[in-house]
């Protein structure tokens, strides 16, 4: 059995995929990239997002589980591994998917926000009634506080950035950037990893095609670092509207830099640098 642990928005479902589709002992799937870049056209074989979930549905059969973390009911990334640890079988072959900076946990939430149909009621559950006893769910919050929630999301990268010290040493530890920028290397070290030996066939043309897809992610994600570099060398800098997750990577950028934006019924984004400086407090 193999179980792969990963946050979401971080290639679970591609990595299933490939291990899958590139070997010589596990069950194929038939899916194609899809038009976001996801590859949540198959369904999963079994995709536990809490504990329970787990603990009702397991079964010694399955060949690929993958697990999220942190479960949906809220425990830490960290409490999540650790338990994952406590409870997947011994014999299991676990790999961990985990973010080795801040600037893989931004551009992580900008790909799930992307790709996650659901995104925003998973991440903002409970969050809604926070600012607004009235609130049913995000779909009453404004644009502006969406934006400050998703801000806020953002800044909790301390709790994912660098957890690979807790991961356990017999568990495999790899990046999204494994995946993104080095799938092929990435995949012979997982197969082997997992006693599985490697079929390459089409996976150069898959891996060609699935990159394709992430481009326009990684697009909106230099154009966030051209204007956070812009408003550190305090240079005019224009651009096109950002996605509203783009707009918070922006917003929790300045607010670790000590500058917090007037935000309030802000519904319009500033798209110059000069004129967001107008909303620095």
């Amino acid at each position: 059995m193999i179980a792969i642990l990963f946050p979401a928005g971080a290639f679970g479902s591609t990595l299933e995929y490939c291990v899958r589709n590139f070997s010589n002992e596990l069950t194929k799937v038939n899916a194609r990239v899809q038009a976001d870049g996801s590859m949540h056209g198959f369904t999963k074989e079994f995709h536990p997002t809490t504990f329970e979930q787990y603990m009702h549905n397991f079964s010694p059969k399955y060949e690929v589980i993958t697990p999220v973390y942190p479960t949906l009911n809220y425990t830490s990334p960290v409490e999540s591994i650790l338990h994952w640890k406590n409870i997947l079988p011994k014999e299991a072959r676990t790999i961990v998917i985990y973010f080795d900076g801040i600037e893989q946990y931004e551009r992580n939430t900008l790909f799930a926000f992307s790709k996650i149909p659901n995104y925003l009621q998973l991440a903002l559950k409970d969050k809604a009634q926070a600012w607004n006893s009235a609130y049913q769910s995000h779909n009453d919050m404004t644009i502006w506080e969406l934006r400050e929630a998703l801000s806020f999301l953002v800044c909790q990268s301390n709790n994912y950035v660098n957890i690979d010290q807790h991961v356990p040493n017999n568990f495999m530890k790899i990046t999204p950037d494994d995946i993104l920028f080095r799938l092929p290397t990435t995949l012979k070290n997982i197969l082997t990893f997992c006693d599985l030996t490697y079929n390459d066939d089409k996976l150069a043309d898959f891996y060609l095609n699935w990159q394709k897809k992430q481009q326009y992610v990684l697009n909106e994600f230099k154009l966030i670092n051209e204007i956070d570099s812009s408003i550190k060398s305090n240079r005019n800098f224009s651009w096109n509207k950002l996605s509203i997750m783009g707009e918070a990577i922006i917003q929790s950028r300045l607010r670790r830099q000590g500058v917090e934006l007037k935000c309030f019924n802000l519904i319009n984004f500033p798209t110059n640098t000069t004129q967001l400086a107008t909303y620095f407090k």
